[in-house]
């Protein structure tokens, strides 16, 4: 599959393994199963194993119908596609030997960003949806200045994602009655930022807890958390260096409960555990993120303290 210029010899099978397919069966090599973005009892859906490509003959947009291997996994991963592409790169892209391969490593860049082109902005609306369906109470939407609205037909939510000096850089529209998200447009790439880490300087506390998505993280705010997200189910050096400077002594690790997140969650442990005291969040059976967690559910007690395993790498 060609990625920006570049051939890749991607392995879709392996890719895929690390999502739950309902019904799932490879045939004529085809993975062929129900629609993993909507409910469905007789499988719709299925990816050619050839070429990537994928088809769901019962979705109800466009954008949810058909595609290539990126944009599949783009929404299988709910993030967006030059992040994929970035990811697919990373992992099948050529690697040299040599010394003209330069290992060029992301730093923390404090300058401000420009972003003249983006004009746009967000006016505050309650979300019954994250309300009541999201357990997000009025004050934390309030903070985070979220909004509900309908854009072209579709309900959907939209969250701000802003810089760690508080400047808007994008929005993040979900649509509330399926997994459709899109950006504004003209919107900076939201991969080298942390979701609420503005907010989390403004009101520093010592514990810092990190998940993927950003409803987790307004939710564990709801619950007296102070929370960043990574915004997809990975995370780069850009994101790491802005948590090493946060300011926190404690990271609280509560990446989704399944292979990609507990991968990611391993990365957070072995590349922050030099800087902060580190803690993992257990999730209780059956639980995939925190936001399917009870409002009245006593956090720290699902909290292990792992610093000591960690330090026993070193010794």
């Amino acid at each position: 599959m060609r990625v920006r210029g570049q051939e890749l010899d991607i392995d879709f099978i392996e890719e895929l393994d690390m999502y739950t397919f309902d019904k799932a069966r490879i045939r004529d090599n085809k993975l062929q199963s129900c629609s993993p973005f909507r409910p469905d009892t007789k499988p719709s859906f299925a990816v050619n194993l050839e070429n990537g490509t994928w088809i769901d003959s019962g979705a109800d947009f466009d954008n949810m119908k058909k595609g290539n291997f990126i944009s599949l996994l783009a929404l299988l991963r709910d993030t967006d596609y030059e992040e994929v592409e970035d990811y697919l790169i990373d992992k099948y892209g050529i690697k040299y030997d040599n010394a003209d391969n330069l290992n060029l490593k992301l730093h923390l860049d404090l300058s401000i960003e420009d972003n003249s082109e983006f004009k746009g902005g967000i006016l505050y609306t309650y979300s019954r949806y994250l309300d009541k369906i999201r357990g997000i109470d009025d004050h934390i939407q309030r903070l985070f200045n979220t909004t509900q609205e309908v854009i072209d037909g579709v309900e959907c939510v939209g969250i701000g994602w802003y810089d760690m000096r508080g400047k808007l850089i994008s929005i993040k529209y979900r649509g509330i009655h399926d997994k459709k998200f899109w950006y504004v447009k003209n919107g900076k790439p939201i991969k080298n930022h942390l979701f609420g880490l503005d907010l989390f300087i403004k009101h520093r506390t010592p514990e810092l807890w990190i998940v993927e998505g950003e409803i987790d993280a307004m939710y564990l705010w709801t619950l007296g958390k102070r929370a960043v997200a990574l915004g997809r189910g990975s995370v780069n050096d850009k994101q790491l260096d802005l948590l090493k400077v946060c300011g926190a002594e404690t990271i609280v690790i509560a990446t989704d409960n399944d292979k990609v997140g507990k991968a990611v969650g391993q990365l957070l442990k072995d590349e922050l555990k030099m800087y902060f005291n580190i803690k993992e969040f257990k999730h209780p059976a059956g639980i995939k993120d925190v936001n399917e967690l009870p409002c009245d559910i006593i956090l720290d007690d699902s909290v292990e303290d792992i610093v000591d395993t960690l330090l026993g790498d070193f010794m």
